[in-house]
């Protein structure tokens, strides 16, 4: 985009490199024996898409593919804070003194001298997914279908917390999600009537257990009384939680 080098809008789904690039390749035989399919789009690069398919028509089929989608929520965004470890950010205890001691015109101050020394944060996930699926028709009256997905999101996006009911705050959470599906499936059919079952299970497994940060304007921690609201040096906050869900269905 013209003028605005740091704006993230015109990458923010997909990724290009300069230069001579192979942009796809496309394969496809068929016979009586049967088929394969071969594509590939943006190779090497962050927003590929493979696909493999093969089979006989009729009898089976077997789908393999492998899919990356980048999302770049920003470019220019800044990070007041240290990250000493995956989603635990630090400052300085001089820091937290000198805002928790400020008058309401000093903290405006200081805060305006610490974001413009704040170092540059971008903010963006990939996110990978894999499927497998097969089906066979071991009978004319038979289908069998059997499906696999791996899903895999990385990197960072914003999130917004706030110690007690003060100061919100704006931070990089750690995306490392990882989500497992598996799905079968069972149909038999006669000319006038047919019976299918269904069975799907969902596993999703977040590698992150808290997002833990310093409260700018706490060094210590006051126990509250009367109308006042304690108030914590140190934040923790819940992340999406593992969890796992199930289907099953009969229909005819």
């Amino acid at each position: 985009i013209s003028g605005h080098p740091l704006s993230n809008k015109y990458l923010e789904y997909r990724d290009y490199k300069e230069g001579s690039v192979l942009n796809s390749i496309s394969y496809l035989i068929g016979s009586k024996i049967g088929f394969l399919e071969v594509n590939a789009k943006g190779i090497a690069k962050n927003d590929q898409t493979s696909t493999l398919r093969l089979g006989k028509y009729g009898r089976y089929y077997l789908n393999l593919s492998w899919d990356q989608i980048p999302h770049s929520f920003s470019n220019h965004s800044k990070l007041f804070f240290t990250e000493t470890q995956k989603g635990v950010y630090t400052l300085a205890d001089s820091i937290q003194s000198r805002l928790q001691g400020a008058s309401d015109a000093q903290t405006r101050l200081l805060m305006a001298s610490y974001l413009s020394k704040a170092q540059r944060y971008p903010l963006s996930y990939r996110r990978d997914k894999l499927v497998g699926e097969v089906k066979i028709a071991p009978t004319r009256d038979i289908d069998l279908k059997l499906s696999y997905s791996n899903e895999k999101k990385a990197g960072y996006k914003a999130t917004s917390g706030t110690p007690g009911r003060f100061n919100m705050i704006d931070l990089p959470e750690p995306i490392n999600f990882l989500t497992h599906q598996v799905d079968a499936q069972a149909q038999y059919s006669q000319k006038t009537w047919s019976i299918r079952g269904d069975l799907g299970v969902s596993v999703f497994d977040n590698k992150l257990e808290a997002l833990i940060w310093d409260d700018p304007f706490r060094l210590t921690d006051t126990s509250g009384g009367g109308r006042s609201i304690p108030r914590a040096a140190v934040v923790k906050m819940g992340v999406a939680p593992d969890n796992w869900a199930g289907n099953t269905s009969i229909s005819g």
